[in-house]
C-alpha cells in the first residue's frame, strides 16, 4: 500500500512539471506588454512547483 502511493506521488509530481513547463510556454506567448504578469507568474508557479516537490518528497521518506 505504502509503496502504490509512493508511486502515485511521483507520478503527481512529473504530472506537475509537465503542466508548469506547458505554463511557461503559454505565458511567453501571451507577449512582451505583460512581462510583470508574465515573470510573477513564472516565480509563483516555481516556488510552488519547489514546495510540492519539498513535500511530496518527505511523504516518499517518510514512506520507506
Amino acid at each position: 500500500m505504502a509503496r502504490i502511493s509512493a508511486f502515485l506521488f511521483h507520478g503527481l509530481v512529473i504530472f506537475y512539471r509537465c503542466i508548469g513547463m506547458s505554463h511557461s510556454v503559454f505565458y511567453r506567448c501571451i507577449g512582451k506588454s505583460h512581462r510583470i504578469v508574465f515573470v510573477f507568474v513564472v516565480v509563483l508557479e516555481r516556488a510552488i512547483g519547489m514546495v510540492f516537490s519539498f513535500f511530496v518528497e518527505m511523504k516518499l521518506l517518510s514512506v520507506w
